[in-house]
């Protein structure tokens, strides 16, 4: 039994240390596939980490050439030599893509601000356009041999075309150039009259071609000359290095494939504890230079007409100007409004749909040829009216056009797609289908696209760098009573609310305001009451000389001050000119120029404000055309700012009946 119960137990051993030992493997493997797991977790999150520091890096570095170019802008649009110094020199600036220019008060150029990258972002005072030699130091014609040194912005992308692709290439395919920022096939060809006008490209730096046309055979992106680039319309721009601690630094010139730095403590030089961490070129374009496909439309010319003459054989003579006067919404005739400024010279040499003829022999069938399809491209404005001056206003029963319902273009690219039909609202739930345009393809506007913009906002600044004063005179700020409390009616609608929080800078109002409007009959009904032309009492401030000036109180009113600003600004130096308006008239003449101005501004705008769909309706002069008699018909009383007030001996034109 001994023999026998302990003869079971040692042949067990074998047996239980196999299962040990497996236990033991699995528990290794296990532990195995743990590690395992763990550190490919760990680098996947380690490349991921890395990508998104790439990324991080990547957003850093384009914020920094944003954040230096709104640092160039910012310095040379201070209106000041020294920025915040109001005692230095005065400076005004004028802006062009990748440059800004600025003129001290002596007539002399300033400083100039590259936009964009360059070794030298601000040149010194004196250079007024950078020469010819400056700019063969700074771009050589050998650009494209050192690429360690420059970037082509404009360096173009073949893509894949086989249905109008002009580019073969070595593999038999057809492909398409497309372009980042400019478009060598726009350039107008003067014996074709096509593409766009004024655009060429002369000798450009690097480029192997004297002279270029584009063929079937031709590939911007090599060149037969290993030293030259393949592009004609290249944009070479430095590289500026970016150091960890965020320092800009340019390399030393002269380099090709590598960048090195001299020891130059104006120029930064990457070192083991501030390596390089990336490079950035950039330029920055100027919206403000580029027709804006939301205001420009196809303009036609009118005026007043200046005297009587006949001129029939000219559809834009005397009498045809009178006849013919841009009705109400015509904005397209309305002498200085944007929708005068016309979009052919881009447009007119990429299409011949759009191209408008020259002259001014304009026919009716021309108009609904050339200039309707702008008016249907453009949104707000509509063709009718007196369709360019070929038709009568009174043929159209002197009616108003309706600008169209269409939204305006959030970026060129719309331009692809025509328009909606914009002569009925649509409701913000319906999106209409986007149809092809009928005017223009992807290859036109690429080409028209760095001319165009949808945004083009500039500052409304002064030559002193200071506010304008707007043109659209007021009535002062809005009575509650509106006249009925006694004081008198200061009506403004929608429109003139809108022109005076437009011409509002830090509560102060630039603009001329009016004290009064004229009250209807029976009010001033002069066969109620012939010995008193004016029952209003005061009378209305258009036939008094003096009440616009001084609002019937004591003290300066904002008339009077923003005369005394006039009169400071035409006794400073004009930036850019060296000389101010006193150099030339003496300050009383100077006074009676500017009472002039004033007075014109008084009597020549918005004289009437009767629009039922902007009401409150308001007359600042007597109307013409009352059923009863009325004093003053049309006249406005010349502005004569009496003694010891600002233009005081001086008087203005003012407005009489002809």
């Amino acid at each position: 039994m001994l023999c026998y119960s302990i003869c079971p137990a040692s042949a067990s051993r074998p047996a239980q240390r196999g299962i040990a030992l497996v236990i033991v493997l699995s528990f290794l493997v296990l532990l195995s596939a743990l590690i395992i797991a763990f550190f490919s977790s760990v680098q996947t999150d380690l490349v991921g980490s890395k990508t998104y520091a790439s990324g991080v890096t990547v957003r850093q570095l384009a914020e920094t050439t944003t954040n230096v170019v709104i640092g160039q802008i910012s310095d040379a649009t201070k209106s000041y030599l020294v920025p915040g110094d109001t005692g230095s020199s005065r400076m005004t600036w004028a802006s062009q893509p990748g440059l800004i220019h600025t003129y001290g008060d002596d007539g002399k150029p300033g400083r100039s601000f590259k936009l964009y990258s360059s070794g030298n972002m601000v040149e010194d005072a004196g250079i007024d356009y950078l020469p010819v030699k400056q700019v063969d130091t700074e771009v050589p014609d050998n650009w494209p041999t050192a690429p360690a040194l420059f970037s082509d912005l404009n360096s173009p992308v073949l893509i894949p075309d086989e249905a109008s692709g002009t580019i073969t290439a070595a593999d038999g395919k057809k492909y398409t150039a497309n372009y980042p920022i400019l478009d060598p096939l726009g350039q107008y060809v003067p014996n074709d009259q096509t593409g766009i006008e004024g655009f060429s490209i002369q000798n450009a730096k690097g480029f192997g071609a004297a002279t270029w046309k584009p063929d079937a055979s031709y590939n911007p992106s090599v060149s037969s000359d290993p030293k030259k680039t393949g592009n004609p319309a290249p944009m070479p721009v430095r590289w500026l290095y970016v150091l960890r601690d965020g320092t800009l630094t340019a390399p030393d010139p002269g380099g090709t494939t590598t960048a090195t730095w001299t020891s130059a403590p104006s120029n930064p030089k990457p070192s083991k504890d501030n390596p390089i961490v990336g490079r950035v070129a950039f330029w920055a374009d100027d919206e403000t230079c580029k027709l804006n496909i939301n205001t420009a439309s196809e303009g036609t010319f009118w005026d007043r007409s200046r005297a009587v003459s006949d001129n029939s054989s000219s559809p834009f003579g005397e009498k045809q100007l009178n006849d013919r006067v841009p009705v109400k919404g015509e904005f397209q005739r309305y002498p200085g409004h944007p929708a005068t400024i016309c979009l052919s010279p881009v447009f007119g040499g990429l299409n011949t749909a759009l191209k408008v003829p020259e002259g001014d022999n304009l026919t009716d069938a021309e108009y609904n040829k050339y200039y309707k399809p702008y008016y249907d491209i453009v949104p707000r404005v509509r063709d009718g009216g007196t369709k360019g001056g070929t038709a009568l206003s009174v043929s159209n029963g002197g009616g108003r056009i309706d600008p169209d319902q269409n939204r305006l273009y959030s970026s060129v690219d719309e331009l692809l797609f025509a328009a909606p039909d914009g002569t009925t609202p649509i409701p913000p739930s319906v999106s209409p289908l986007r149809k092809p345009s009928l005017y223009l393809n992807r290859s036109q506007l690429e080409q028209a696209k760095f001319f165009l913009t949808a945004y083009n906002r500039a500052p409304e600044v002064n030559a002193f760098g200071r506010p304008r004063i707007s043109l659209w005179q007021l009535q002062q700020e809005k009575d509650p009573g509106n006249g009925q409390d006694g004081s008198p009616p200061r009506p403004r609608n929608s429109k003139d609310e809108l022109l005076a929080f437009c011409s509002t800078i830090n509560k102060n109002p630039y603009y001329f305001q009016r004290y009064s409007i004229y009250l209807r009959q029976p009010t001033n009904l002069r066969t109620a009451h012939p010995l008193q032309p004016f029952k209003q009492s005061p009378p209305p401030s258009s036939q008094s000389k003096s009440l616009d000036w001084t609002f019937n109180q004591t003290g300066k009113t904002r008339n009077q001050e923003l005369y005394e600003y006039l009169q400071n600004l035409t006794e400073t130096n004009i930036p850019g000119w060296g000389n101010k308006l006193t150099d030339k008239y003496s300050a009383k003449s100077r006074d009676q120029i500017l009472t002039e101005m004033v007075d014109l501004i008084r009597a020549g705008t918005n004289g009437y404000a009767i629009d039922k769909n902007l009401p409150p309706n308001y007359e600042y002069a007597p109307a013409r055309g009352l059923s009863d008699a009325v004093s003053g018909e049309t006249q406005i009383v010349p502005l004569a700012p009496p003694a010891n007030t600002p233009g005081d001996g001086t008087k203005g034109f003012g407005r009489f009946p002809p």
